[in-house]
């Protein structure tokens, strides 16, 4: 099975750019999108950080597991940029061996400075470097074990833009 038979899905921590990577991966294979936030935003009538608060975190990371399985079971294939808690859940890793997945990596120092950029962004707390730190070590190693490709997320954006864009075999400059 080649990509183009494939669901392409973007995974990373917070912050790490999977909603910009997958937008550009969706347009650059004429493919729909699925965004973790912007659809759980259209479903719920709320951003996942209001949904966090309102309804817990268990529940927003049911809803966003829920959002990947359906989105790589979509037919014809779609990108996804799934939510990072995603990883954590069993059944959504073993659906990953389906699709074809970009990891974005980078430190969590880099990641808490666009972390904090957001609104949207679930809070977790009042530090956004202590969060990453904690979530880096677990998902890491499960993020290695789904990832077809591994890109440095701190690289500059057009940078990961480019070796995405190859990544599944489309012209890396763009249009």
């Amino acid at each position: 099975m080649t990509v183009r038979d494939r669901a392409v899905v973007v995974l990373g921590l917070m912050g790490s750019g999977k909603s910009t990577v997958a937008s550009e991966l969706a347009r650059a294979l004429d493919r729909p999108l699925r965004d973790s936030d912007t659809d759980l935003l259209r479903e719920h009538g709320i951003d996942t950080a209001t949904l966090a608060d309102r309804d817990g975190v268990d529940a927003l990371h049911r809803w966003e597991a829920e959002h990947l399985l359906a989105g790589v079971a979509e037919r014809p294939a779609v990108v996804v940029a799934a939510a990072a808690s995603t990883v954590e859940v069993p059944r959504c890793r073993a659906a990953l061996a389906d699709a074809f997945v970009l990891w974005l990596d980078a430190a969590p120092e880099v990641l808490a400075v666009r972390f904090g950029a957001g609104d949207y962004r679930p809070r977790f707390g009042s530090d956004p470097l202590e969060l990453l730190r904690r979530q880096d070590p677990v998902r890491r190693p499960l993020f290695a074990q789904v990832a077809d490709v591994v890109l440095d997320a701190s690289a500059p954006v057009e940078e990961v833009l480019a070796r995405a864009r190859a990544a599944v075999g489309v012209d890396p400059a763009g249009p």
